[in-house]
């Protein structure tokens, strides 16, 4: 595995593209889409399965050897305990010390896959390693990473050791990933708060049990990798035999195109967006943040932007400063959204 060349992904044709702003997969005009691109009927099948199902569940092409390497060299190297656990027991980004973790990051067959998938190159900005199972309530993990366009972030597990309802399985809820979006603001909670991610995840338990969903765990073997959409409701279960270990990795990937940013510290409603500096783990260059295909950074979000950016929607800014309104790029920010899904 060590050996086989590094993943080049492949230059994808803009005029095959869906034309929405908006994750091709959800797009009004998918099916057109997918007919024009050249697939195999097993990539075709793939894309339905994660289109239906929020998630799939592939070979990693990641070796026996190259795990045990990684769990070996981890050992005594974490850092945070997890839940119902008082040793250490996980690590954050320890990309940055090993490169065996860096090397399952970048893995091509996972890189392949994100990119079929998303239509857009990967960009992996995030490890977590663990000893053991997180028993960590729902979540989506768009409360923690998000993008413009929305949804251009995903999760990939891979397990270093197979997983069964003993040792604390990942599990998910059937079809949640075509729930709308909820952030702090659509959920009443006030972001910064101490206790704003307990309050997440209160709400989010209240609508699962609205919306009767059915929870499923995931059995994987060691060396199968699950990638999930970024809004499937999903966690970790309870371990029921104790002791039992759950080596695992998980890779967060933003993709190209976008700018990214913390919805936990950021208020899009009045534009204000925590951008989050992003590092392509595999390649180590930073990656810009890009709106309508020009950089873009944090200062930009404020007056002067959106009339640089859309110069015939000015009118909204002057008649914004008219009323004595210095608030109002959230409002402002809705209209260009809105102008844009009319003009794509």
């Amino acid at each position: 595995y060590l050996k086989r060349p590094a993943y080049e992904a492949p230059m994808l044709e803009p005029h095959l593209l869906s034309t929405c702003n908006q994750l091709w997969l959800s797009s009004p005009d998918f099916s057109e889409t997918i007919e024009k691109l050249p697939l195999s009927s097993d990539e075709i099948q793939l894309i339905e399965t994660f289109r239906q199902q929020g998630y799939v569940v592939i070979e990693s092409g990641i070796s026996d050897e190259h795990i045990a390497t990684t769990v070996n060299e981890l050992q005594g190297k974490y850092t945070d305990a997890a839940s119902g656990h008082t040793e250490p027991s996980r690590v954050l980004d320890a990309w940055e010390f090993n490169p065996q973790v860096k090397a399952i990051a970048g893995a091509p067959e996972v890189l392949k896959t994100l990119e079929l998938l998303y239509q857009r190159r990967p960009i992996p900005f995030q490890t977590l390693n663990f000893m053991y199972g997180t028993q960590q309530a729902a979540h989506s993990d768009l409360i923690h990473f998000n993008s413009e366009p929305l949804g251009f972030m995903c999760g990939a597990w891979v397990a270093f050791e197979a997983t069964d309802s003993g040792n604390g399985p990942l599990f998910y809820y059937e079809g949640s990933h075509r729930l709308p979006y909820y952030d702090y603001f659509s959920l009443g909670i006030k972001p910064g708060d101490k206790d704003s991610y307990r309050q997440y995840e209160d709400k989010i338990c209240e609508l699962i049990r609205q919306h009767g969903l059915i929870k499923k765990q995931l059995h994987l073997k060691k060396g199968q990798c699950v990638i999930w959409a970024a809004n499937l409701l999903h966690g970790g279960s309870p371990i029921t035999e104790t002791g039992r270990t759950r080596y695992s990795q998980v890779t967060h990937y933003y993709f190209e195109n976008c700018y990214y940013y913390q919805p936990g510290y950021s208020d899009p409603q009045l534009g204000r967006f925590a951008l989050k500096d992003i590092t392509n783990l595999a390649t180590g260059e930073k990656v810009p943040h890009t709106y309508r295909g020009r950089t873009i950074k944090a200062s930009d979000f404020g007056p002067g932007f959106w009339e640089k950016t859309f110069p015939r929607l000015s009118h909204h800014v002057k008649a914004a400063q008219n009323r004595g309104l210095s608030e109002t790029w959230g409002r402002l920010g809705r209209k260009v959204k809105r102008r844009l899904a009319s003009q794509n």
